[in-house]
């Protein structure tokens, strides 16, 4: 292993260790304590959100019962003995905890640190999955790492984290297989037990579906040389298996689920989308106030969320648009099936395409803010792969330019949201009370970074040892850690 293996590994376990013995969870369950029980009970980090009602209502109630009932399917707590086998996986006595070792924490540890461990158990999931996954698309390990762990800090993912967190974090896990294992037994069965235990954790078709499809995307267009038909078809079995299973699991839950209006016989078209979203994926503050209040009238707050990181504007910003135009032609096909991912996601949020087409590849049972995390995602690590592999240059004109667009996006979101800027007065501080200080984080960080380079100069100095590539290298990186800051200050 090497040091960077061995270091990553280390601060995962400590973390871990760290977050299960304090019983930490990322769980908003206070809110009930306060608000309905009178207690004064105060998360340790953060404040509880009331707007994660569905976790604090049902998820960790359902986790309370599952416990308190012996871990068995019927709730024998109550009168109506309701079947505790749902989409969302709870510590069950039966067959499928075999497929669940998220669950396993309940029968060796208090309740507390178990529902600590899961927790921690999807968050280790979600960062070393997607990890492993960016150093297939020939990402360094530490680069990926960081790159995961901004995506983990994302706004959209820490809104949703706390009921959402099996989707996030183990759905990657089901495309691995297929990169890395080179013996098509292995193949079949690893597919097939990372299908299941996804599953099992949480089905929300809506976010697995483009999930898949971005992982597959971005895996075709890194490793070619993965997709024979003979790989396609051992995966594919693997995971039509797991599919089979889960659903005589979940049989009783399906029959009754198909036959609602929502989900069970869904069908939407794409097209609307708000477009005050837009300046969010360059200025991920663009659609919170103060105190992150949404700035809209969105009746849940956490749609308002957006994948999104200052690393997308820095590169448009600080580019060497020639040496990143050289990138993209020395490796068109890549770039190009992103670019096809990326106008199909985009097309589906803000192009009035009817359902009937969407039925093709699913996407009529998506609902369009759900794409906002695909779309997200996949605009970070195309922007995150442009910055590993170029150069850059800065200059005061960038800065102002980059100063712009985190500054600017805001002030036009609110007028999308207002029906105009002209209605809007801007004497008034409710236009400008999102202007906190989290919109001066990456405005000095920038600044900072470009003094640095502008009194060492971009050039490399006569005799220095530090080349261009590394110069360029030290940047990304720079890039990459600022924008990951930003968001664990700001999101988490």
């Amino acid at each position: 292993m090497s040091r960077t293996q061995i270091f990553l590994l280390l601060a995962l376990l400590v973390s871990g260790l760290f977050y299960v013995s304090f019983s930490l969870s990322p769980s908003h369950y206070s809110v009930v304590l306060e608000q309905y029980l009178g207690l004064d009970a105060k998360p340790i980090l953060g404040e509880a959100r009331v707007v994660r009602g569905d976790e604090y209502s049902v998820v960790t109630p359902y986790f309370q019962i599952a416990v308190n009932n012996n871990f068995e399917r019927y709730n024998q707590l109550s009168p109506y003995k309701e079947d505790l086998r749902f989409f969302y996986g709870l510590p069950l006595a039966d067959w499928a905890l075999a497929f669940k070792p998220y669950m396993w924490g309940f029968w060796v540890l208090d309740a507390a640190r178990a529902y600590s461990l899961y927790h921690f158990f999807m968050i280790a999931m979600f960062l070393v999955g997607h990890t492993i996954f960016f150093t297939k698309l020939r990402l360094p390990l530490l680069f990926s790492a960081l790159l995961a762990a901004l995506l983990f800090f994302s706004q959209h993912n820490q809104a949703w984290w706390s009921t959402n967190a099996p989707v996030f974090a183990l759905t990657v896990w089901i495309v691995l297989p297929f990169l890395f294992s080179r013996s098509y037994i292995a193949k079949f069965l690893l597919t097939f037990y990372f299908a299941l235990i996804a599953l099992l954790a949480l089905i929300y078709p809506p976010w697995q579906i483009t999930l898949i499809y971005m992982y597959g995307i971005f895996a075709l267009a890194f490793c070619r040389e993965k997709f024979r038909v003979t790989n396609i078809l051992v995966c594919l079995a693997g995971f039509c298996l797991a599919g089979g299973v889960y659903y005589l699991y979940q049989q009783d839950s399906i029959a009754l689920m198909l036959n609602t209006v929502y989900p069970g016989e869904r069908s939407l078209p794409g097209g609307y989308l708000p477009r005050y979203y837009l300046w969010a994926f360059f200025a991920p503050h663009a659609l919170i106030g103060q105190d992150f209040f949404a700035i809209s009238n969105i009746r849940n707050q956490c749609e308002i969320a957006v994948v999104s990181s200052i690393l997308v504007a820095s590169v448009v910003c600080f580019s060497n648009f020639k040496s990143a135009f050289k990138h993209i032609r020395m490796h068109l096909w890549s770039y190009s099936l992103i670019f096809v991912l990326l106008f199909v996601l985009f097309a589906w949020m803000y192009l009035p395409v009817p359902a009937s087409i969407g039925r093709f590849i699913l996407f009529d049972q998506i609902n369009v803010l759900r794409i906002l995390l695909t779309f997200g995602s996949s605009l970070i690590i195309l922007a995150a792969l442009l910055a590993y592999k170029q150069a850059w240059r800065f200059s005061w004109l960038r800065v102002l330019v980059f100063c712009f667009l985190m500054l600017v996006p805001p002030l036009l979101a609110y007028g999308h949201i207002t029906d105009g800027l002209a209605r809007a007065n801007f004497l008034d501080w409710s236009v400008l009370d999102f202007y906190d200080y989290l919109s001066l984080i990456p405005l000095v960080s920038m600044t900072l970074l470009f003094v640095y380079h502008f009194l060492y100069d971009w050039r490399r100095p006569k005799g220095s040892s530090l080349t261009t590539e590394k110069k360029s290298l030290q940047v990304a990186y720079t890039l990459l850690f600022t924008a990951l800051l930003y968001n664990i200050v700001a999101f988490s």
